[in-house]
């Protein structure tokens, strides 16, 4: 592969990978949508145009954190396991985890506005 090349090469991969991560998310709620409730998919055509734009999103984020955060994560990591602080591993992980919970409250927020909008 020459030089040219790699940064497409890499780019396809990551389409690929973060296609193959969308497509079981994809899969259930189209199984809930079509089989469960027995509905069509709502606005198809604008689904259908996003998805592309979803994946490439999600592609470029994933790469970002690969490249900006994961390597101060892992470094942390192992300078806590080295020097043999299990006591502050233990903290970064549960604070870590606590952050991701607090993060998450408003996407609940969205779910429980979108489920009160969806009641008759």
């Amino acid at each position: 592969m020459s030089y040219a090349t790699a940064p497409l090469s890499r780019a396809v991969r990551a389409l690929a990978d973060r296609t193959r991560d969308l497509a079981p998310i994809v899969g259930v709620v189209a199984f809930f949508q079509l089989v469960v409730l027995g509905q069509p998919i709502p606005a198809f055509r604008e689904v259908i145009a996003g998805t592309p734009l979803v994946l490439v999103g999600l592609a470029l984020f994933v790469e970002a954190l690969t490249i900006g955060l994961f390597p101060i994560g892992e470094t942390l990591a192992y300078s806590f396991a080295q020097r043999g602080s299990l006591f502050w591993l233990l903290t970064f992980a549960f604070a870590l985890g606590v952050i991701r919970i607090i993060k998450g409250w408003p996407a609940q927020r969205l779910i429980s506005e979108w489920r009160r909008r969806a009641q008759p």
